[in-house]
């Protein structure tokens, strides 16, 4: 039988637990390379190489002067792929954060509930999980963690992957320079514009109730 200093003791240790994961899972999620510093492929998984070579000195199939454009074009976007990397790491270590302890809560509380007539420190030690499981998953619903995870995951991927497609397939873009600067500079573009919208979607707001069609 627990003693209502043990149930205490089991407060304190909880809280401490809580703040603990979220420190070590931040740390666990946390992006193990620096763009623009490194010559690794962040969607493979790569080590880090050659920090001074460019994206493009391995490219080919695609002229010089074209070659200079893409490497200044990559470099101007590479403080908005260190910000999107920063919001996906961000809603990312939550996002899995919530899930571990609204997990944890749930299968903890039906086992729980059976001392709280033997101790009212028992039933604050729910009470203190419930309201805490609560209050990161509305969290969660509200700031769209697990949506804004994957939209600046993918947003980021997708310029990786349009540079891939243009080192080692530039036909892909058009027959000349030109038409492949135009194309290249298209896609990218497009990839912002999408996370612009996205930044406007992603204001917080309360769930609202389904509406009715008539």
């Amino acid at each position: 039988m627990f003693t209502d200093d043990k149930w205490v003791i089991a407060i304190i240790a909880f809280l401490i637990l809580a703040i603990l994961s979220a420190v070590l899972i931040a740390i666990r999620m946390r992006p193990r390379f620096k763009i623009g510093e490194t010559d690794t492929d962040p969607d493979n998984k790569g080590a880090e190489v050659n920090s001074t070579k460019k994206q493009f000195d391995d490219a080919l199939f695609i002229e010089e002067d074209l070659k200079l454009w893409l490497e200044e074009h990559y470099k101007q976007m590479i403080p908005v792929l260190r910000i999107w990397q920063k919001r996906a790491w961000h809603y990312g270590w939550f996002h899995y954060y919530v899930v571990f302890w609204t997990t944890i809560v749930a299968l903890s509380i039906p086992y729980l509930v059976t001392y709280i007539d033997g101790s009212s420190k028992a039933g604050l030690l729910v009470q203190i999980m419930a309201a805490f499981a609560a209050i990161i998953y509305g969290l969660h619903s509200v700031l769209k963690v697990q949506t804004n995870f994957q939209r600046y995951r993918l947003h980021e991927s997708a310029v990786y992957t349009t540079v891939r497609r243009m080192k080692y397939d530039p036909d892909n873009f058009g027959k000349s320079s030109e038409e492949r600067r135009i194309t290249y500079a298209t896609e990218i573009e497009n990839i912002r514009n999408q996370a612009r919208a996205d930044e406007i979607d992603n204001t917080p707001s309360p769930s609202s109730p389904p509406s009715r069609e008539s």
